[in-house]
């Protein structure tokens, strides 16, 4: 073979290898989670005074043979990046998550399908402050995410954002 066809053959089988990683098989239990992945979402509102467009980016990405799922999102408007991690939680018999977000929240959590939808709740972490939430994700017919968020402040739920997500 000469070192030519090696040099693309080697290229070929980590492009493989790299396609492999977002679209493989998850782990049973995080099957619920696969309509997400391997895509790019994206996300344009306005911001709750309705001045500024914000344009929000998500992406989930399968990792470690599909034992883990890896989560991704972003604002630029609000410089606010977030990496985060779904794992199948054992002692639950559910699956977990924590994101970290660049401004300082944490958020932890489980997640699990209802009525057509991801529930994910939890707890939001601030610096001044903790809050319970409950935020859905709705995959519709034509293919976009709808995305819901609530928190439970001073003893009753309130509607956060809600966002409409388009894969690209």
């Amino acid at each position: 073979m000469s070192k030519r066809s090696l040099i693309i053959l080697i290229g070929f089988l980590i492009a493989a290898h790299g396609f492999g990683q977002t679209e493989g098989t998850l782990r049973k239990e995080l099957d619920i989670l696969k309509p997400f992945v391997g895509k790019t979402w994206l996300s344009e509102t306005k911001d709750p005074s309705g001045r500024m467009t914000l344009h929000f980016l998500l992406r989930w990405e399968s990792m470690h043979d599909g034992k883990i799922l890896k989560h991704y999102g972003e604002c630029s408007e609000l410089k606010i990046q977030t990496d985060g991690y779904f794992y199948y939680d054992p002692d639950k018999k559910e699956i977990a998550y924590l994101w970290l977000t660049s401004n300082g929240n944490i958020t932890v959590g489980h997640v699990k399908g209802e009525a057509g939808k991801l529930l994910l709740y939890g707890f939001a972490i601030f610096p001044d402050r903790k809050l319970e939430f409950r935020n859905t994700f709705e995959m519709t017919p034509e293919g976009k995410i709808v995305d819901k968020y609530f928190r439970f402040e001073d003893g009753e739920w309130k509607a956060g954002h809600s966002r409409v997500y388009t894969a690209k």
